[in-house]
């Protein structure tokens, strides 16, 4: 399988994770920690293979 097309975006977001950045000498937890949204169109043929593929990759 060959991908034609991809779009990646820089988001912004909070979830389980905590990222503790430490300025001027305290520690602060932001509210949003940047993160990678990546979006993939496929037909629906390709819809299982594609996401195999994403599952087996990550």
């Amino acid at each position: 399988m060959e991908i034609k097309r991809i779009t990646v975006l820089r988001v912004s977001g909070h979830g389980r994770q905590q990222e503790i950045v430490v300025q001027r000498g305290k520690k602060v937890v932001p509210n949003l920690i940047p993160k990678v949204q990546i979006t993939i169109a496929c037909n629906d043929a390709f819809e299982d293979i594609t996401v195999d593929t994403i599952f087996c990759s990550a």
